[in-house]
């Protein structure tokens, strides 16, 4: 027997998330198209794509990278929807 895929989750953008991802889109060209990929992963399998945050039990972390930058994006989910709560700038390449 087939098992049926689940329903892709609707995805949400927490106003918090909005206000911290509009800077990075000004000034990181491939923004958009990094959080599109990170939003096509999580809305089928976002148990299995991000890391647990400590102290927080029901967030996710995932890292996005642009080709110039790497952001770390918390979410939450449910089995309707993904909530994209915040976005953060953290480093990358490699550590001299």
């Amino acid at each position: 027997m087939t098992r049926t895929p689940p329903r892709p989750r609707r995805i949400r953008r927490h106003p918090r998330f909005q206000r911290e991802f509009e800077p990075i889109r000004g000034e990181d060209a491939r923004a958009d198209d990094a959080l599109a990929g990170l939003e096509s992963v999580l809305c089928r399998m976002p148990d299995e794509a991000g890391l647990a945050v400590p102290g927080e039990p029901a967030w996710r972390q995932r890292p996005i990278h642009t080709g110039e930058r790497a952001y770390s994006v918390v979410y939450t989910f449910d089995d309707h929807e993904v909530l994209l709560l915040t976005v953060r700038r953290v480093p990358s390449g490699v550590f001299e």
